[in-house]
């Protein structure tokens, strides 16, 4: 089943219900249909309709609070565009953001496709708290367009939102990707584990022991290359899959369905070979070294000292 993703970020003001003074509101969300085919089926209770999930921030309310609900492209009925939002904050009261970017026509969509009205309500009271305007800023326009993706399901559930964790890797459990498949996600890390085997004299953490922080570090840097580079990066994932147990353990069988001690013993033959193991080796590292080494335990790990400092706890790019 193949379905779509698409990043935005919608950024403006809000105002306390009795309160004159506005305040910063912002939200960046991921949003999307696992199933592309019921998403523009006319006749499908998903048509138009999408998941959304990201981060909110509403100032004096929450900050970077996690959120989810959904995204409706009602054009037909109400010529309108529907957010709904649900989070909490740090104590756990409950709220729902409903958005509304409203009278959509063709001749105005530079203001009405970028201009959201919203309502925040205390679920517990039932009451709306604040109200806001939010826009999307033209200048992020390329990173909406870009980001678009397809994803791709697996076992009817969709491969950015599902299992992930190899064989023996003891550290599965459910993680949320951009663009990586959860068989990609699995593909990756089993050549992570071969490259970086856990435990060793010189070396005490191994890639499995950090696999659900670096993945979705190396999932976020993949989001961000040029289409086609990503296109080519996934298709050597799912191709050394097969090839590099053939080629040079002459064994028919994937990767991800070999154990630690095998894939370890497989990359360690890759090491001694001739031209192509240590450049599939070396794709292995561009996935896997920039995330993972730019963890705290794994520096610790490895005694690594940066020349160059960030601050205490800093541990590179995020999202």
């Amino acid at each position: 089943m193949v379905g779509f993703k698409i990043d935005e970020i919608m950024v403006g003001t809000h105002r306390v219900e009795g309160r004159e003074d506005e305040k910063p509101m912002h939200f960046t969300i991921t949003w999307g249909n696992k199933s592309l085919r019921n998403y523009l089926n006319p006749f499908s209770a998903e048509f138009l309709r999408a998941d959304a999930r990201g981060v909110i921030t509403v100032s004096g309310i929450v900050n970077k609070a996690e959120c989810m609900g959904s995204l409706r492209l009602l054009y037909f009925t109400e010529r309108k565009i529907r957010y709904e939002l649900e989070f909490a904050d740090e104590r756990g009261r409950g709220y729902r953001y409903i958005g509304e970017k409203v009278n959509i026509w063709p001749w105005n969509l530079h203001k009405s496709h970028t201009t959201c009205y919203g309502t925040i309500t205390e679920l517990a009271a039932g009451k709306v708290i604040s109200k806001s305007i939010v826009y999307f800023p033209l200048r992020e326009l390329m990173t909406f367009i870009s980001s678009a993706r397809l994803v791709f399901s697996e076992n009817g559930r969709s491969g950015t939102t599902s299992h992930v964790g190899v064989k023996g890797s003891g550290t599965e459990q459910k993680g949320s990707y951009k663009v990586l498949s959860a068989k990609e996600a699995r593909i990756i890390a089993a050549m992570a584990g071969g490259v970086i085997p856990r435990g060793g004299d010189s070396f005490a953490l191994g890639a499995a022991d950090l696999e659900q922080k670096w993945l979705l570090r190396a999932d976020s840097m993949m989001s961000k290359m040029p289409a086609f580079t990503r296109l080519e990066l996934k298709c050597i994932t799912h191709l050394l899959n097969f090839i590099l147990p053939a080629l040079y353990m002459k064994r028919f069988k994937t990767l991800i369905s070999m154990d630690e001690q095998e894939r370890t013993k497989l990359f360690g033959i890759m090491e001694k070979s001739g031209f192509l193991g240590p450049v599939s080796i070396l794709l292995v590292k561009i996935l896997v070294f920039p995330a993972f080494y730019g963890l705290t335990e794994a520096k610790e790990a490895i005694g690594y000292q940066e020349r160059f400092s960030n601050n205490q706890g800093y541990e590179g790019v995020k999202d």
